[in-house]
């Protein structure tokens, strides 16, 4: 899916609180939706010597109301993906072979993806009968 946004200014939504990010979708089919999507971080000492080795980075997003930021949904379900942990280990951030804007920028940019997959999949599947 070719998918185009742009970011929700913060300053001009209270809603929009630390750790939160949005886009309003501006290719068809989903021109105008916006999705926001949270993120939380934790570093982790992975062998047991009181230095941090890994950064974690929570992600998760959601459908919500341009004005309001509540969120939007299918019959009784949000729109929005299940949180998910990605880890990368601080040496290949520490020595410059990874940059950590892009890991987060490519993170993002697939939780806004799967959170657009989640809203068809509700959509299709909540036509059929159970």
């Amino acid at each position: 899916m070719s998918l185009m946004y742009e970011a929700v200014p913060h300053a001009d939504h209270e809603w929009l609180t630390e750790g939160k990010r949005a886009v309003v979708i501006t290719t068809a089919p989903h021109i105008g939706k916006v999705v926001c999507v949270t993120i939380s971080q934790k570093t982790a000492d992975i062998n047991g010597d009181g230095v941090p080795d890994q950064l974690n980075l929570k992600i998760q997003s959601s459908m919500v109301v341009f004005e309001t930021g509540n969120p939007v949904y299918v019959g009784e379900t949000v729109i929005g993906t299940t949180a998910n942990v990605h880890s990368m280990h601080l040496d290949g951030i520490a020595d410059g072979t990874v940059d950590v804007n892009n890991w987060i920028a490519e993170l993002i940019d697939d939780s806004v993806h799967k959170c657009l997959r989640h809203e068809s999949a509700l959509k299709a599947f909540s036509l059929i009968p159970l």
